[in-house]
């Protein structure tokens, strides 16, 4: 009487350097390294994005370090540390948040184990808010036009909370400081420091 199962997920192998990782040839990464180094969250972040689960997924060092710096130390650390200082600034208390609909193609993507792309939408969005801010500048604002500047303001601490909720299946423990920032409307501490 046990139900067998609809799906089968068959995945692809993990390589480095585009080569099974063997011993002898000196290709091994090890997962627990780059946690050590790196933390769990990125590592997490690697495989959600950068590896596609039904395709032999590459990773090396290199490789996983150019896409941390890019992603998370600069990219969505960046986002949040320049937004929350913004409003700590110049909000006099934290922004109310709306509640947030979950879009229906990223629940569709995890249904079908679409990883890769639920975590694109995720980083679309990050894209997009960055470039709202380069656009809409309410740091520069905000001596000419204050209150204009803190409705911008509050909306990109909206949009980045919409983010954060998106991230949670990925990034559990960023997305939970980014919320506690948000609530506390205070600049958290770097997500993800630099690695050189």
């Amino acid at each position: 009487g046990v139900t067998l199962p609809k799906k089968v997920m068959a995945h692809g192998m993990i390589i480095s350097g585009g080569k099974k990782m063997s011993k002898t040839i000196g290709n091994v990464v090890d997962p627990e390294e780059l946690i050590e180094e790196y933390g769990a969250e990125a590592l997490r972040y690697y495989f959600a994005r950068e590896i596609s689960p039904f395709e032999d997924g590459d990773i090396g060092k290199e490789k996983f370090q150019e896409a941390y710096n890019a992603n998370l130390a600069n990219g969505l650390g960046n986002l949040v540390a320049r937004i929350m200082k913004m409003a700590e600034d110049n909000l006099d208390e934290a922004v109310l948040l709306e509640r947030i609909d979950i879009p229906k193609e990223f629940v569709e993507m995890f249904d079908n184990l679409e990883i890769q792309k639920a975590s694109d939408i995720v980083w679309r969005e990050i894209t997009k808010l960055d470039e709202y801010i380069q656009t809409t500048k309410p740091f520069s604002m905000m001596k000419e036009n204050p209150e204009e500047a803190k409705k911008i303001i509050s909306e990109l601490v909206q949009r980045l909370y919409k983010i954060s909720v998106l991230l949670t299946p990925f990034l559990p423990e960023t997305a939970e400081k980014i919320q506690d920032a948000i609530r506390k409307n205070k600049k958290p501490e770097a997500l993800f420091l630099r690695k050189s």
